[in-house]
């Protein structure tokens, strides 16, 4: 496996961001990687396969554990570089997305 020398602050691991159910049943490490872009990449490809529906499973827990999450955890944890978008969304150790601070609240009168 290649490394990337650049860290990641993977917000999935570090409790900054949640676990997503896409609208098809299945359990991905965040919102970002339920894209069509992400169903045909190398690695977060296997997050959608049909072993890993919610059907076939009693809790989330044995989804996460199951092998594909078990390899990409390590990959995050080596900052590998095939996880594009980790590395994308998650290079900075911000404690969350770069634009939540651009969200202001709107006063209704």
């Amino acid at each position: 496996m290649k490394n990337m020398q650049k860290h990641l602050h993977a917000k999935c691991l570090n409790g900054t961001r949640t676990r997503a159910l896409t609208a098809d049943g299945f359990i991905v490490p965040c919102c970002w990687v339920d894209s069509y872009k992400c169903r045909n990449h190398s690695v977060y490809k296997h997050f959608f396969d049909e072993k890993l529906h919610i059907d076939n499973y009693e809790n989330v827990e044995e989804i996460e554990d199951s092998q594909i999450w078990n390899v990409v955890e390590d990959m995050i944890n080596e900052a590998h570089e095939d996880l594009d978008l980790c590395h994308k969304m998650c290079s900075k150790p911000e404690k969350d997305t770069p634009w939540r601070d651009k969200i202001s609240v709107v006063e209704v009168q």
